[in-house]
């Protein structure tokens, strides 16, 4: 019950987070926020806006309390911990041996579930500029967020071709289901050198997923979650496929030894 204690603990206090985040002020003097915002109007109608906005910004940073800051990782962290909760539940996780136990998915679900969390990306491009124009993160001359939108999407979309051709490409040859934590056979002489790879990339993503919890950004967090589950996925479905080869041969008959056709 420790994992599930633990991550408990970390949800009720990134809910705090998020709570006292909500109760803080977004500016130290909101007075003078308003005077700001009034200049900004007369500027813009008498044309000299260009000249005022390097001083809009500026003068904003300074008044700005630390109330997003705080509330994007507190969500972050928030989503992040419910998501692996909701994963040890599903799994039935309780202790750190029970992780052995752990299965990976069909392929055919793998893809399928694959390209619907990453497709999730754009629903949830939407959502965080919304939420960031609700809260007040944008100047009020800024009413727009179609532009930002116009460049990431056709960046997700080539990122979800790409996607489904490193998964093609890496589960090509491989057997699913099978144990998502299971070790390199000891008879591979290359299993080392996968798992530096398969270790670099889950690395790079967990490094990202940091950057993500940073930024609030809500969606992002969960799919990048996923993509850690896929790549161990992949790389367990590589084991198990060559478990089975090396077990064809009779001087490595040790590692059948609780291998089965599906794992």
């Amino acid at each position: 019950m420790f994992i599930k204690k633990f991550l408990a603990w970390i949800i009720v206090i990134s809910l705090g987070g998020v709570l006292y985040s909500i109760s803080m002020p977004t500016y130290t003097n909101e007075a003078y926020k308003q005077a700001l915002d009034d200049r900004g109007m007369k500027a813009m109608t008498t044309n000299d806006f260009t000249h005022f906005k390097d001083y809009y910004y500026k003068s904003l940073d300074d008044l700005r309390t630390d109330k997003p800051q705080i509330m994007d990782v507190s969500f972050g962290i928030l989503i992040a911990s419910l998501t692996l909760y909701c994963f040890t539940l599903n799994n039935k996780v309780k202790r750190y041996h029970n992780f052995k136990a752990v299965k990976t998915l069909k392929k055919g679900s793998l893809i399928l579930l694959s390209n619907f969390m990453w497709l999730m990306l754009i629903p949830g491009a939407y959502w965080h500029y919304l939420f960031r124009s609700g809260r007040g993160d944008y100047p009020w001359f800024v009413d727009d967020v179609s532009i930002p939108l116009e460049s990431k999407i056709p960046l997700i979309l080539i990122g979800w071709l790409l996607l489904n051709v490193f998964i093609l490409v890496f589960s090509h040859k491989s057997r699913f289901p099978a144990h998502l934590f299971n070790k390199q056979p000891r008879f591979y002489p290359y299993g080392r050198l996968w798992d530096y790879f398969w270790g670099i990339m889950i690395f790079l993503n967990t490094l990202f997923l940091g950057f993500l919890i940073w930024k609030g950004d809500h969606i992002s967090i969960i799919v990048d979650l996923y993509l850690t589950y896929l790549l161990l996925s992949l790389r367990a479905g590589k084991i198990h496929a060559k478990r089975i080869e090396l077990a064809q041969h009779p001087e490595n008959e040790s590692e059948t030894d609780g291998i089965g056709a599906t794992e």
